[in-house]
């Protein structure tokens, strides 16, 4: 601390230094060593008295020329104060501000080398994801502390801003907050992961990334036929976790029923084309069905879920056009489209080498009663 007394007097002829500005008995802190490096630029820019004489008129402080050798805390004092007759801002606000920029610049360039290393010595594409995002919350952590430490000496001024803070949620930061609750739920209530499938309202698509306010999802479907990717990222808000349900495709069992629909002619033989289309499914569903028994063995110790049947069976039944032949089977998420295709081009070949299998299809049939009775006269 360095105590400073009155200077009664203002030399304007004289003066070619700094000037100084001094209280009565009152202690005045040196400020930080990073503001000698301005002392030059301060002698220089504090020829004009006037503006120290101003404030001197009016704070009852006086100011008087300093001699050739000057103090760099004096000489950093007149700086501040200078710099801050030429903004309108404090010293303090000055001060905190080159360092926040100092402390932001040092964190970014920590964390820039921190990242480069790891993706020179981490080649799973999984775990370099996850440390990666690890890093970066960290090193944001570690910016908001360091930032609040400068601006608030011992975080006295906590309830104050935590009051500020409330204020601001309840009114006009409503949607940014239920996200961050989102966010907080996602991590500890694990609806859905990085890599799950989910469908969230119309929104469709596999997870990609889950941030504090946002969930990216990779989209499916939309104008792609059978859940294949667009190539779209969608960008939902966390919020949605408390107000909309959520389809995991993937959480627990990663198979999901799906079917095939042959529609036959009232005059096919159905009995041959279910026996076909029975055997087809299971040549090309088995390796699924026993897959997806162990898992629901194992997602039985969580959820509710059973299936007393898991192998490959088809439907029938009767519509006005024709025999219907439903094909029901187990399918790994992502691979909805293919097996589908792999089943549908083995029901083509078979049905190729039956005559008495039909494919039905909408057919309109026109009666001409004139037409009809020559012909029957004509018979007889």
């Amino acid at each position: 601390m360095v105590t400073a007394t009155v200077s009664v007097r203002v030399d304007r002829e004289r003066a070619r230094g700094p000037w100084l500005v001094s209280v009565d008995h009152r202690p005045l802190a040196a400020p930080p060593r990073l503001w000698q490096f301005f002392d030059a630029w301060g002698a220089s820019a504090c020829e004009k008295p006037s503006v120290f004489a101003d404030r001197a008129s009016m704070t009852g402080v006086h100011a008087t020329a300093p001699s050739h050798t000057t103090s760099p805390v004096v000489s950093s004092f007149a700086f501040e104060t200078w710099f801050a007759n030429l903004t309108g801002l404090q010293p303090s606000t000055i001060r905190n501000t080159v360092i926040s920029i100092i402390v932001v610049a040092v964190v970014l360039l920590l964390r820039t080398v921190v990242l480069r290393l790891i993706q020179r010595h981490i080649s799973d594409t999984t775990r370099h994801y996850h440390v990666r995002r690890a890093i970066n919350y960290a090193s944001s952590a570690l910016l908001l502390l360091a930032v609040a430490r400068v601006w608030f000496k011992g975080l006295q001024e906590i309830e104050i801003i935590l009051g500020l803070a409330s204020a601001g949620i309840a009114i006009s930061l409503r949607d940014p907050f239920v996200s961050l609750s989102g966010w907080l739920f996602i991590l500890l209530r694990r609806p859905f992961v990085i890599g799950d499938r989910i469908q969230v309202g119309d929104t469709f698509g596999d997870v990609v990334d889950i941030r504090m306010f946002q969930t990216y999802l990779l989209e499916c479907g939309n104008w792609v036929d059978a859940d294949q990717a667009t190539g779209r990222i969608v960008m939902v808000p966390n919020a949605v976790v408390f107000t909309t349900p959520i389809a995991n495709y993937t959480h627990g069992f990663a198979y999901i029923w799906d079917e095939v629909v042959v529609r036959l002619t009232f005059e096919s033989d159905w009995k041959r084309a279910k026996k076909l289309l029975t055997t087809i499914a299971e040549q090309h569903t088995q390796s699924s069905s026993a897959d997806a028994e162990e898992q629901i063995r194992q997602a039985a110790s969580e959820h509710l879920i059973f299936f007393k049947k898991l192998t490959p069976i088809v439907y029938t039944s009767v519509k006005e056009w024709g025999i219907q032949l439903t094909v029901r089977y187990l399918s790994p998420v992502r691979q909805r489209r293919g097996l589908s295709q792999t089943v549908w081009e083995a029901i083509l070949e078979a049905f190729a080498n039956e005559p008495n299998l039909r494919f039905a299809y909408p057919t309109t049939r026109f009666f001409d009663r004139i037409a009809e009775e020559k012909s029957e006269s004509s018979t007889k």
